[in-house]
């Protein structure tokens, strides 16, 4: 059915290159045609008409058939938006996750990488370095112990340092 000028409906009638007998033996709901040289899904039934009389009767052995086609651009509009939705949701997702693993990398590798710059002034001979203890967790617990082994460092060598100092005096 087409709108005229007038407000009225129009029937149309198409003639298309469609093979009946193909539709009717698939299982499938609808096929795929060329209509116009333009992809067009295709499907049909038979026409029909409910009573028990001798006109639905005559109607029912008719055989006739109604074909209903699309293009298949017009079809798969919905599915096609939906598609790009969902790859554009994906990509903001895998983004954001990205962040996400970027962000909880730095805050569990950040104490480590600090004590470490602290191990190595106190390997160059810094003794008076300390490192800060930030958590109550194993990476807190580790910066505590290397800041106590530093301090018995700093006492050996103190008391080393003393040591010499009177055995040279005694000398």
């Amino acid at each position: 059915l087409v709108p005229n000028d007038v407000g009225k409906y129009e029937l149309t009638v198409e003639k298309a290159n469609i093979d009946i007998n193909t539709l009717t033996k698939s299982v499938s709901k609808y096929q795929t045609a060329s209509i116009d040289n333009a992809l067009s899904l295709v499907s049909l039934s038979r026409v029909s008409a409910l009573g028990d009389n001798e006109e639905t009767a005559l109607i029912q052995n008719l055989g006739w058939y109604t074909v209903a086609h699309q293009d298949q651009l017009e079809a798969l509009a919905p599915v096609t938006a939906q598609t790009q939705n969902s790859v554009v949701l994906v990509i903001i997702v895998v983004v954001l996750v990205a962040l996400a693993a970027v962000g909880l990398a730095q805050l569990l590798s950040s104490p480590i990488v600090r004590l470490n710059a602290v191990a190595e002034k106190v390997a160059a001979g810094d003794l008076t370095a300390q490192a800060r203890v930030e958590s109550g967790d194993e990476t807190g617990a580790l910066a505590a112990t290397f800041n106590k082994m530093t301090a018995q460092l700093r006492d050996l060598i103190s008391s080393l340092e003393g040591r010499v100092a009177e055995r040279t005096q005694s000398l």
